[in-house]
C-alpha cells in the first residue's frame, strides 16, 4: 500500500511518476518527468541533466558474439566485427592477429617489438650488451658487440672476433696496421717534408729524410745533405755531374786545349776531369859539310824526326801542376864535316809521359867521286802512356861531282814536315812545324856549310772540362 501526502495538496505535472519516500513518510512525485510512451527500437532511458529521456542512439537487444565490443558507427551503438580478448596481463601489446581477430602480445624485458617476413609482429629478447638490431627475417640481434659511446672523431674497428671498438684519432696523424694487422694512428715523426714509407717487420713509418712538397718540371731529386732532398733544376744543353768536392750541379762539358811549344808547368783548368796528352820530341839537325875545292862535292845526310807519344791521364793523376820540358830542335851540324845534333828528350807532366828526339844527319866531308852520307834515325825509346810511334828517319843523300847529287829530305813529324833535300849547293834547310828533322848541307867546289836546323819539340794538351 502507496501512502499519498495529501497534506501538501499537490498536483502531479505531466510525465513525473510517483516515488517513494521510506516506510514513515508519504511518497512525492518526481521533479524529474519522464516519456510517457516507448521511444524507438534500440533506444534507452538516459538523464539529460533534468529529466528522463530516450536517447537519440540505438543500441542493441541482445548480446553480441563472444569477445565483440559495443562502439559507436558513429549514429547508434553496435558489436563489433573484430572480437578482443577477455583478459590482458600487464605489459601486453594487442594486434591484428587474423582478420577481425586482435590478440594480446606477450612483452619481454628490454625487447624490441619486430616482425616476421610475413608481417606477423613479435618481441625480440635483449640482445647481448653491445648488439646492435640488423635487418633480417627477422630482425635480430648482431653476433658482433659496439661500444655504447664513443668520443668525437674515433674509428669503429674489429679488435677481435664479432667485437667493434673504438680507435681514438690524432691530429695529423696517419692510419697504420701492425705486423699483425692491428690498426693505430701514427703519431710521431712526421715532421715536415717527410714521406711515409713501409718496414719489413713493423708498421709503417715517417722517413727520416725530408722531401720537397713541390717540384717544377725537369727538376732532379737529389741528397743535399743528411737525410735532406732537395731539388737540382736542369739547364738546357747540361747534365748533371758532381765537381772534385762532390758538389752535384747542372754543368756543361768543354773542350780546352793548351799546347806547350817551350818549358813550362802544366796547370789544368778548373773542373778538368781528364786529359789527352799528345807530344813529339824535336827534329835533329842537318849535317854539314866540308870545303870543296875544284871536282869536289860534299852531300850531308837530313835530321830524323822525333817520337811520337800519346797519353790520357785523370785529374787525379795530374794533380794540381806539372812540369813540362820542350826543347828546341837540334842544331844542324856547323860548316865543315859535322853532324848534325839530336834533337833533346821531351818529358810531360813531370815523367808520366816522354818523347825521344830524332838523331842528326851526318856531315860529310869533301869527295871527288860519289858519296852516299845516312840521316838521323827518328826518335824512339820514350815512356808512359798509351802509344807511341817511332819518328821518321832522316833521308840519306848521295851524289859524285859533275855527275848527280840526291840530297834526302828531313824526317817529318804529326806536327810538320822535314826539311826538303837541296838541288843546289847550299847551307842545309831548317825544318818547320815540331818535331820535324832538318837538312843537310850541299857543296860543289865551294866553301864549307852548316847543316839546317830540326824544329823543336811539342805538347798538346787536350782536356776535358766540366763547369
Amino acid at each position: 500500500m502507496v501512502t499519498i501526502n495529501s497534506a501538501n495538496n499537490k498536483t502531479a505535472a505531466v510525465g513525473t511518476i510517483l516515488q517513494g519516500q521510506g516506510i514513515a513518510t508519504a511518497s512525492e512525485y518526481s521533479t524529474a518527468t519522464y516519456p510517457s510512451v516507448a521511444g524507438t527500437s534500440g533506444k534507452i532511458l538516459i538523464s539529460d541533466g533534468t529529466n528522463i529521456v530516450s536517447s537519440t542512439p540505438t543500441y542493441p537487444n541482445t548480446s553480441g558474439g563472444a569477445g565483440v565490443i559495443l562502439r559507436s558507427d558513429g549514429t547508434n551503438n553496435v558489436y563489433t566485427t573484430a572480437t578482443y580478448p577477455s583478459t590482458t596481463t600487464i605489459n601486453q601489446f594487442l594486434y591484428s592477429s587474423a582478420a577481425n581477430v586482435i590478440s594480446g602480445l606477450a612483452t619481454a624485458n628490454n625487447g624490441v617489438l619486430v616482425t616476421s617476413a610475413a608481417g606477423v609482429p613479435s618481441v625480440l629478447a635483449a640482445g647481448t650488451a653491445g648488439a646492435i638490431l640488423r635487418s633480417g627475417a627477422p630482425a635480430a640481434w648482431s653476433t658482433t658487440t659496439y661500444p655504447n659511446t664513443n668520443a668525437i672523431n674515433t674509428i669503429l674497428y674489429a679488435s677481435a672476433a664479432n667485437v667493434m671498438s673504438a680507435l681514438a684519432t690524432a691530429n695529423k696523424g696517419v692510419l697504420v696496421t701492425s705486423a699483425t694487422g692491428v690498426p693505430s694512428i701514427l703519431t710521431t715523426g712526421g715532421t715536415a717534408g717527410q714521406v711515409l714509407q713501409s718496414t719489413a717487420a713493423a708498421a709503417p713509418a715517417f722517413s727520416t729524410a725530408t722531401y720537397p712538397l713541390t717540384t717544377t718540371s725537369q727538376q732532379i731529386l737529389y741528397s743535399t745533405a743528411a737525410n735532406t732532398v732537395g731539388e737540382l733544376t736542369t739547364a738546357n744543353s747540361k747534365f748533371p755531374a758532381t765537381n772534385a768536392a762532390g758538389t752535384l750541379a747542372m754543368r756543361a762539358l768543354s773542350v780546352v786545349i793548351q799546347t806547350f811549344v817551350a818549358g813550362g808547368t802544366y796547370t789544368p783548368t778548373s773542373g778538368m776531369l781528364f786529359c789527352v796528352v799528345e807530344m813529339c820530341g824535336p827534329g835533329g839537325g842537318g849535317g854539314g859539310v866540308a870545303v870543296c875545292t875544284a871536282a869536289q862535292s860534299a852531300q850531308a845526310g837530313a835530321g830524323g824526326a822525333g817520337e811520337y807519344a800519346r797519353g790520357v791521364f785523370s785529374a787525379a793523376t795530374v794533380g794540381a801542376s806539372q812540369a813540362v820540358t820542350c826543347p828546341a830542335g837540334g842544331a844542324g851540324g856547323a860548316a865543315g864535316a859535322n853532324n848534325g845534333t839530336a834533337g833533346a828528350n821531351t818529358t810531360a807532366l813531370g815523367a808520366l809521359i816522354t818523347a825521344f828526339g830524332g838523331a842528326g844527319g851526318a856531315g860529310a866531308a869533301a869527295a871527288a867521286g860519289g858519296q852516299t852520307t845516312a840521316g838521323g834515325a827518328g826518335g824512339t825509346g820514350g815512356a808512359g802512356g798509351s802509344f807511341r810511334s817511332p819518328g821518321q828517319p832522316g833521308g840519306n843523300s848521295t851524289g859524285s861531282f859533275a855527275v848527280f847529287s840526291m840530297m834526302g829530305n828531313g824526317g817529318s813529324s804529326p806536327f810538320g814536315g822535314g826539311a826538303l833535300g837541296l838541288v843546289a849547293g847550299a847551307a842545309g834547310t831548317a825544318a818547320g812545324g815540331n818535331g820535324a828533322g832538318g837538312g843537310g848541307a850541299l857543296g860543289f867546289n865551294s866553301v864549307a856549310r852548316a847543316g839546317g836546323n830540326g824544329s823543336s819539340a811539342i805538347i798538346v794538351v787536350t782536356e776535358y772540362v766540366i763547369a
